[in-house]
């Protein structure tokens, strides 16, 4: 207890010196002020996460709770990289919204506003769990932004891609590709993604070209990513372009793109900025999102045990029994231990599955009868399966 108490005052001290030697605090502590003062509504607070998808759909999710309030912004330095903290103010535009970057500061209006809605909203919000109350996407989120008029990527795409040829729909591809994140050390050594997790954009060649070939746009999203081999009249690399590839025009992509196909990158959560008219696909851990059926598909991980692929209810088994902390590195590692392993789906499998997801009718599936009696069953199967569940310390059908 005291070494806790002495880490608490030595970060106390800090980031109190940090904010007593910036010049830029003292402009940003006369800048808050008046606008506390000139604000007539209710002063909310929130910290935006510094994982890239979570912080999106963060801001996104504060602006809509915190609907009619003032909200005030702690948005951390070089949150992802390297100027993303300016691009995000310069697109964001809300007259009772104000971003603060001294921690000092956030913690002392935390302190002088405190209450009882923003300190809920900090303690329970996660971008997916959220996603169950699906009233929280009725905000429209256009309102605030103002990139549309000066987007060079969409007159890019108009122009090589929209207007040249037949599109049916457009789809993202956004994985999880590993140079990207071993590029950002310092952000993501807390969350430090196992093996199993990455995939390659190049392995899915097969994939891309099936989806061009039938008329559909294919973009590759992602950050910093090296150029693709993969060439096709319909395929954009936005993930390689130093033009194009910035925050403004991922905000740009996710909201013309009809569907998404991916490994839960962070890419996703920018799409769910447009959730109700998305559709996501995800390869990986997809039995966490079960209950966003119909918007989100999924297929179940590709395990096997003694060369046996497992059922989905015993892949649950094993993990509940095997992960006892909350690093995924740690069940990857348990996993190899006990000669139990996750391979990737062959291009073949996800093309089959894609046919699947995109030859659905989502009107049907959006029908209230048919949702109801999906939720019926998907409750019985929750009972077979839920007992497997400990892990994640959610009780699904509650909600």
């Amino acid at each position: 207890m005291i070494s806790q108490l002495l880490k608490n005052l030595f970060y106390s001290i800090k980031i109190f010196m940090v904010f007593l030697f910036s010049f830029e605090a003292y402009r940003e502590l006369f800048r808050l002020f008046k606008f506390i003062i000139t604000q007539k509504k209710k002063i909310q607070y929130y910290k935006l996460r510094e994982r890239y998808g979570q912080f999106v759909s963060g801001f996104y999710m504060a602006l809509s709770t915190f609907k009619g309030d003032a909200v005030i912004v702690f948005l951390k330095k070089d949150i992802i990289y390297r100027g993303f903290d300016l691009e995000l103010k310069n697109i964001f535009f809300n007259t009772n919204c104000f971003f603060i970057q001294s921690e000092f500061l956030y913690q002392i209006t935390r302190f002088y506003f405190k209450n009882q809605k923003s300190e809920n909203f900090i303690t329970n919000y996660h971008p997916t769990e959220t996603l169950k109350n699906k009233n929280m996407f009725n905000f429209n989120i256009e309102k605030f932004l103002k990139f549309k008029d000066h987007n060079t990527v969409q007159s890019y795409i108009e122009k090589y891609f929209l207007k040249r040829n037949y599109v049916k729909k457009i789809i993202v591809i956004s994985l999880k590709e590993k140079k990207y994140y071993s590029s950002y050390k310092k952000i993501f050594k807390n969350y430090v993604q196992p093996d199993y997790e990455f995939d390659s954009f190049e392995r899915l060649h097969k994939v891309a070209n099936y989806l061009c070939k039938n008329n559909y746009l294919v973009i590759r999203t992602g950050r910093h990513l090296k150029k693709s081999n993969f060439k096709h009249k319909l395929f954009f690399d936005y993930a390689s372009s130093k033009k194009f590839n910035n925050f403004t025009n991922d905000l740009y992509i996710a909201s013309i793109a009809d569907y998404l196909l991916g490994n839960m990158t962070g890419f996703d959560h920018v799409c769910y900025l447009w959730f109700k008219k998305k559709i996501f696909f995800f390869q990986i851990r997809s039995y966490k999102f079960l209950l966003h059926f119909p918007n989100i598909y999924f297929s179940k991980m590709n395990i096997k045990k003694n060369k046996k692929k497992l059922e989905i209810y015993q892949q649950l088994e094993e993990e509940s029994f095997l992960w006892k902390s909350q690093d995924q590195n740690d069940l990857y590692k348990e996993y190899a231990k006990n000669k139990i392993y996750v391979s990737k789906y062959s291009p073949s499998i996800i093309i089959k599955n894609i046919n699947f997801f995109l030859n659905n009718n989502s009107k049907k599936f959006n029908n209230k009868k048919f949702y109801k009696n999906y939720l019926k069953y998907f409750s019985k199967e929750y009972k077979k399966i839920g007992r497997h569940l400990p892990v994640y310390f959610a009780n699904y059908m509650k909600n």
